[in-house]
């Protein structure tokens, strides 16, 4: 009876065998998974060469100097008025007019008028920006400065002056008709960009 049993149940085979019948699998999984394995260190390698390539490159000082107006005459302030003329990014040279105030003073007129000409005696072409974002409105008499001026220097302004922009504030729709309104009465060869609600020069 008991050789019948054992003929029909296999005996379950021993530690040995069952080394030798299972395959690698957990083996393998954790050799596959283990630091120091070659294909690890490389995929570990591959990555930190990835992540270095994305670092933002540092700003050498020479290409942030090329960004940023050079002076060409040594700016100047009177009153609300601020006169500059650089150079950006090694490109034509440009004369601002920044106003800082609201209050427009005759000696910040004698200012822009002395120094324009200043710029217009290098004999050379320029760009003209006008910064009116914080101006108020100026004098009957100022604005007649202006436009003499304009008119007596028409021909040399008209030879070197190569773009002319004025940055206006929101709103500022009185300011916008005095610039219009000496702008007819000098006619500049170029057509000025009259830019409202602009934010940033």
């Amino acid at each position: 009876m008991r050789r019948a049993l054992l003929r029909c149940c296999p005996r379950e085979p021993s530690s040995s065998t069952k080394a030798q019948l299972s395959p690698p699998l957990a083996h393998e999984q954790h050799r596959s998974l283990d630091p120091s394995s070659s294909s690890l260190s490389k995929l570990r390698e591959k990555e930190s060469g990835g992540a270095s390539s994305l670092q933002p490159t540092p700003a050498r000082e020479e290409d942030l100097t090329q960004l940023l107006p050079l002076p060409i005459l040594r700016p100047q302030s009177a009153g609300c008025l601020t006169m500059h003329y650089e150079r950006v990014r090694r490109g034509t040279p440009r004369l601002r007019m920044e106003v800082k105030d609201r209050e427009v003073t005759d000696e910040a007129i004698s200012l822009l008028l002395d120094f324009s000409l200043q710029a217009l005696q290098r004999d050379e072409h320029f760009l003209v920006l006008w910064d009116l974002r914080q101006c108020g409105i100026p004098k009957t008499s100022q604005i007649w400065r202006c436009i003499r001026w304009g008119t007596t220097y028409k021909a040399a302004l008209d030879e070197r002056m190569a773009s002319l922009i004025v940055l206006l504030g929101a709103g500022d729709l009185a300011l916008r008709g005095v610039v219009q309104f000496v702008m007819k009465l000098t006619m500049p060869a170029v057509r000025p960009a009259i830019v409202r609600h602009c934010v940033a020069v």
